[in-house]
């Protein structure tokens, strides 16, 4: 859970997005969500939230904070945002950091699922197909099978058979139909 890890978290995250055809280089729609989450509300929100997605139940307290810190609408991609946005946010302090770190992962899946559905339903996409492929594009760690969350926190487990097991299937998906 250390800052690092969810650092790769989320540019592992920016990369799925982008497979599912996201692009880095597209700050308006990172920005929409990341004003829809904050405020817990908006057409697209309210939109997902109604036909019952995962990501818009969550507390969401710490991804707010992040997302304070965050403005993907200053940049020309998100790599650019999340740059120009670490050093603020690794400088909130370790104990501020420390109370998201278990929930991050889970709020980090929440912005990136809500940016994909936001784009997938601007594209034309009716809202249970762009919630569908919202809720695929990001691993969902919260649905792992409970073998690998026993194994991953055990003694002797792997501590990333999580995104192991959940990144293989989209890779492999995407390199079968984008080779």
């Amino acid at each position: 859970l250390a800052p690092k890890t969810h650092v790769r978290n989320f540019f592992s995250n920016i990369m799925m997005a982008h497979a599912d055809g996201l692009s880095p280089t597209n700050p308006k729609v990172y920005a929409r969500a990341r004003q829809e989450i904050i405020a817990k509300k908006g057409a697209f929100w309210d939109e997902a939230k109604a036909a019952g997605a995962e990501w818009t139940t969550g507390k969401g307290t710490h991804l707010q904070e992040l997302m304070q810190a965050i403005s993907p609408d200053r940049h020309a991609s998100i790599y650019e945002t999340v740059g120009a946005s670490l050093p603020r946010f690794m400088n909130n302090g370790a104990k501020k950091a420390a109370r998201w770190m278990a929930e991050g992962y889970q709020d980090s899946e929440a912005f990136f699922k809500q940016a994909l559905y936001i784009k997938h339903r601007t594209d034309g996409l009716g809202v249970s197909e762009a919630m569908r492929r919202a809720d695929t594009a990001i691993i969902n760690y919260a649905k792992m099978p409970h073998w690998v969350k026993v194994a991953r926190s055990s003694p002797i487990g792997v501590p990333f058979l999580s995104f192991t097991y959940g990144a293989t299937p989209l890779i492999a998906k995407k390199a079968i139909d984008n080779p």
